[in-house]
């Protein structure tokens, strides 16, 4: 189990790399607002609000997934975030195509 220091830096290094996606897919001022808002301070509220955004905006998760296993693996417990990433990816890749480990 990891601390709530190590835990709190894995939400803040996946809600970068989710702000990232969102950003690489043409919503920079998406990505810009919760990077302003709830970036570093609030990194579960800005996880929370990068998630949905990649589920409304329909952008594969793929790049970041091992990262949000990792992050899932060391909270122990809520997987939404996950749960939310997964059903994204498996829209983007149907037969299981994706490279899980990517």
């Amino acid at each position: 189990m990891r601390s709530i220091v190590e835990t709190d830096r894995l939400a803040e290094q996946l809600g970068a790399a989710l702000c990232d996606l969102v950003e690489a897919s043409g919503h920079q001022h998406v990505a810009e607002q919760v990077r302003d808002m709830v970036l570093p301070f609030d990194a579960g509220g800005a996880l929370d609000i990068a998630a949905n955004d990649i589920d409304i905006y329909d952008i594969d998760p793929t790049p970041v997934m091992q990262l949000a296993r990792i992050y899932d693996e060391a909270l122990g417990y809520d997987h939404t975030i996950l749960e939310i990433l997964e059903r994204v990816q498996a829209r983007h890749h149907p037969n299981g195509d994706a490279d899980q480990t990517a």
